[in-house]
């Protein structure tokens, strides 16, 4: 029902945008609009990205028309970028109180924007300011041991060099590593046959895969 007075709302006013569009035909739209979102967000504060989120999905695809919001099968509501959307009771609740002060006048595509407006004004909150800039270049790199503190980060480097590591392994394997040597060098001391660099610490070189009875490689 909300989906086909979106449609009708849409085709009798879609007549050019301009502010206070409703200032005559429905003065409170965009009260009714605020006060509405802003009773949604003072239950669940995150329907501000969520509003927002829509918005964008909607306008992503063909303009803001609000198609979006169309529920049945094969519908830009039910593709798949458009499943996690939520905030779809927001609207439906305006659009239920825009239609009980002022039947078909405010479309569905205006009742996102100003909920996307007011979902964003209503969730900023104060932030202080009055830092000062840095002085000088500094390195990104800091310098010296590791504070106990940052053992969780140290830890988290660990575990995305041996991540690295495993995609290497699997893009080699996927593009045809036949034609790329064993250990991913090519060096001169090798003659272009793979040979180890030796300027490498022994940590960093790369150990050789088991060889089976048959002399096959795993």
């Amino acid at each position: 029902m909300i989906a086909l007075l979106c449609i009708v709302s849409t085709m009798v006013h879609g007549q050019g945008t301009r502010v206070g569009f409703y200032a005559t035909t429905c003065p409170k739209a965009e009260s009714i609009v605020k006060s509405t979102v802003k009773y949604h967000l003072n239950s669940d504060p995150t329907l501000a990205a969520a509003l927002l989120r829509m918005h964008f999905h909607d306008c992503f695809v063909q303009g803001c028309d609000t198609s979006v919001l169309v529920t049945g099968f094969a519908t830009e509501r039910t593709a798949f970028a458009n499943l996690g959307l939520r905030g779809f009771k927001v609207i439906d609740n305006t659009k239920t109180q825009l239609e009980a002060a002022c039947p078909s006048v405010v479309s569905c595509a205006d009742i996102v924007a100003l909920a996307t407006r007011d979902s964003v004004i209503l969730s900023v909150k104060k932030k202080s300011v009055g830092k000062s800039d840095t002085p000088k270049k500094k390195h990104n790199v800091p310098h010296g041991g590791i504070d106990d503190k940052d053992l969780s980060l140290r830890t988290k480097k660990k575990k995305a060099k041996r991540y690295v590591g495993r995609v290497r392994k699997h893009i080699l394997s996927q593009e045809g590593a036949g034609n790329v040597p064993r250990n991913g060098l090519n060096t001169e001391e090798g003659n272009g046959s793979g040979g180890v660099d030796p300027t490498l610490k022994v940590r960093d070189r790369p150990i050789p895969e088991p060889v089976n009875k048959e002399g096959l490689r795993h």
